[in-house]
């Protein structure tokens, strides 16, 4: 018996999507506690420290610019002429 033709579009390949990642999530049932544990703590961290180094990048550039502004003009040293 032939199978029938999946409908054309945007709709066929995500099925498959579906069907691939509900197969891997029923492969997770199978496998250790602790590396399901381990995989997920992993996903975790790489999808959390992008976000948190931009963040702390953005706090450390408005403490240097804070400083920056706050500080004032620096001192002229003695001995020299000021045009």
């Amino acid at each position: 018996m032939a199978e029938e033709p999946e409908p054309e579009g945007w709709l066929a390949p995500r099925r498959e999507t579906i069907r691939s990642r509900l197969a891997l999530v029923r492969l997770l049932r199978v496998a250790s506690p602790a590396l399901v544990g381990a995989s997920v703590l992993a996903a975790l961290v790489a999808g959390l420290l992008p976000v948190g180094l931009i963040v702390a990048g953005g706090v450390l550039s408005g403490r240097g610019a804070s400083r920056t502004r706050s500080a004032g003009t620096p001192p002229t040293p003695t001995g020299t002429a000021s045009t």
